[in-house]
């Protein structure tokens, strides 16, 4: 007989998740693409584009990229916003204006 002994519990030490998150900011239609792995995550801003295979258009080089970052990616993840669970017409607030 043939056999292969597991020596101990198999251990996951690298994985890569990428997801898309269409969305609107500013009366602009994005999409933010997540690339995440187990040593960091990274956050990329592109046009969306609705004719494109997940909508995702041109990457966003606009004039004002770092401000658009720095709201939405800096700012959701300041609030704890887990990017990869939002649902279709949630909104996340990130000033309220009442106050």
């Amino acid at each position: 007989m043939k056999k292969i002994k597991i020596l101990d519990d198999t251990n996951e030490f690298f994985f890569e998740t990428r997801y898309c998150v269409p969305l609107e900011y500013g009366g602009k239609k994005l999409m933010l693409l997540c690339v995440e792995n187990s040593n960091c995550g990274e956050h990329s801003l592109y046009h969306y584009d609705e004719s494109k295979r997940n909508g995702i258009g041109e990457e966003y080089c606009e004039d004002d990229h770092d401000e658009l970052f720095k709201d939405i990616i800096e700012g959701g993840d300041y609030l704890g916003v887990s990017w990869s669970c939002l649902k279709k017409d949630e909104e996340i607030i990130l000033e309220d204006d009442e106050e």
